[in-house]
């Protein structure tokens, strides 16, 4: 078992890359996932390994390295299959989906990787690997133009989206629901996962 103190490390050294990128400090980011990486790699716990390779494989596609992006997002999802990390499958096929999507238009592609990862989330409970494949389906369905389609994925996604907002307190719909413009802050929120 994995001590928590070094996966809460590893969470915060993640969060600090994050706030870097928000600031637009890709490099810095890179730098620090990268260097955080090479600790990792020491232990013997996969975890946080995967963990950082599939949050620096993000900030490689946000940093405009295509190439590098598919080289750790590939090497994230082998590791985290060969381990049996299901977390780790799921968010590498999410990122491989979100960016096929985004930057390839290849929806297709994207949408095999997104029911894989539902699978993997839906299996061991991850409600967020959830809803981003709900919504990243929902996506797939609006880009072929298959309205119904689109509108029913995304709702699925909005109301686990809803329950884990409530669950952290971050958002308290009223007894009726959500409004309309709930929903629209909703599914922005959900466009930067």
């Amino acid at each position: 078992m994995i001590d928590p103190g070094v996966l809460a490390k590893f969470r915060g050294l993640i969060k600090k890359a994050v706030s870097l990128a928000e600031e637009g400090s890709f490099k810095k980011a890179i730098v620090l996932i990268q260097n955080s990486l090479k600790e990792a790699e020491k232990l013997t716990f996969i975890q946080p390994e995967v963990d950082l390779r599939n949050q620096l494989g993000i900030l490689h596609w946000k940093n405009d390295s295509f190439d590098y992006f598919l080289e750790v997002a590939a090497t994230s999802l082998a590791l985290a299959r060969a381990h049996n990390y299901k977390k780790g499958i799921a968010e590498a096929l999410l990122n491989l989906a979100w960016v096929l999507a985004m930057e390839r238009k290849d929806f297709m592609k994207a949408f095999d990787f997104t029911e894989e990862a539902l699978e993997v989330a839906e299996d061991i409970g991850y409600e967020k690997g959830m809803a981003t494949s709900l919504y990243i389906i929902s996506t797939a369905y609006k880009h072929k133009n298959m309205e119904d389609k689109a509108a029913y994925y995304l709702d699925k996604s909005l109301n686990i989206s809803m329950r884990l907002s409530e669950e952290a307190d971050l958002l308290t719909p009223s007894e009726e629901g959500l409004t309309d413009e709930e929903k629209d802050q909703l599914k922005g929120a959900l466009d930067l996962l």
